[in-house]
């Protein structure tokens, strides 16, 4: 096939050449049915978009996304869905990672401004909403999870965002802990002034206090959301006589850890102590015993996130039912 012009995605697309033009140049609102059938055209004609430099408000057809890893199992599974999302649009991702630096942070985002993405979805930044709003001027912005810091949050909320209720997915898994007919239960924390992590431990507090249970602070220990951390305080908290029946860690790392910890003060999961984590990696099936824990749809929030940036990107006011997380119960409890 030869050159895709206008007419030809018009014509795929049954809407009118300058229905496509205003697409192309976002010049005015269109409707969300004819975003869809012309994104569908254009990927079915493969045509590309060739913007030139006078078309400074014309589609690039780039949709830029921010994160702070590439390596952790759950920025993992938020690819796959992206890809398995984009890949029945025209659009394509430019993704870029962080390394977990803040400059480096500032200076990508800088540059997908520069680079005229269309849309820009930013996971687990340790930027505040409204730096992240002044530094892309205007582009339109999805917000994946909370910011990590919780001090960026200040109750304000800036822009769009795509998250989880860490909250509820805290308290069921210490619920099911309580209904097991524990009492006496150590959470391990994630790490200070994080989202994610301050979220889980309100879950633990609700769940807590709505069985008529007391919170131990001596039981609430940091665990950082890595397995050595969690295992060092594990071993000190047992070594130290406190006495528990349950843990509830913030993340599956954490857990592992934990198991660890157990195993070298010679206490059995769960003939000794139960333990839930937070997450559901991959290997939690394959610990021994298999791990009972909390399971985050990551991989469908990361289709959900493309289908929202895109509506964002149309000027359509995006509407989706967030998908659920699951208690997953296996033998650890």
């Amino acid at each position: 096939m030869g050159k895709v012009t206008s007419r030809m995605i018009a014509a795929h697309a049954n809407v009118s050449p300058s229905t496509v033009s205003r697409y192309l140049n976002r010049s005015s609102f269109i409707e969300k049915e004819k975003v869809q059938a012309i994104e569908n055209a254009m990927s079915e004609l493969g045509y590309e978009q060739k913007k030139s430099l006078t078309q400074a408000a014309a589609r690039t057809m780039v949709i830029g996304v921010l994160s702070p890893s590439y390596d952790s199992n759950h920025v993992t599974s938020i690819f796959a869905g992206m890809n398995r999302a984009v890949s029945k649009h025209v659009y394509r991702i430019n993704v870029e990672v962080s390394n977990y630096e803040i400059d480096r942070e500032r200076r990508i985002l800088k540059d997908m401004v520069a680079k005229k993405v269309d849309g820009m979805i930013v996971i687990g930044s340790f930027l505040s909403e409204k730096e992240i709003s002044q530094l892309l001027k205007g582009v339109p912005t999805l917000i994946f999870g909370t910011p990590a810091l919780s001090t960026n949050n200040h109750g304000e909320k800036r822009l769009p965002q795509l998250s989880m209720d860490n909250e509820l997915g805290a308290y069921l898994a210490v619920n099911h802990l309580i209904q097991k007919g524990h009492r006496k239960i150590v959470h391990l924390r994630g790490p200070k002034d994080n989202s994610d992590a301050d979220a889980r431990y309100s879950g633990f507090v609700r769940a807590m206090e709505s069985a008529g249970l007391s919170v131990d602070h001596d039981l609430v220990i940091w665990g950082d959301f890595d397995s050595e951390k969690s295992s060092q305080a594990i071993r000190r908290l047992v070594s130290n006589n406190h006495e528990f029946t349950a843990i509830f860690t913030c993340n599956d790392e954490s857990a592992f850890g934990a198991m660890h910890g157990l195993y070298r003060e010679g206490l059995n999961v769960p003939k000794d102590i139960a333990l839930i984590g937070y997450d559901d990696m991959p290997l939690s099936s394959y610990t021994v015993p298999p791990l009972t824990t909390v399971r985050l749809p990551f991989e469908k929030m990361g289709e959900l996130s493309i289908a929202y940036i895109l509506d964002l990107i149309s000027g359509n006011k995006p509407k989706y039912k967030m998908p659920t997380m699951q208690l997953i119960i296996r033998e650890s409890t």
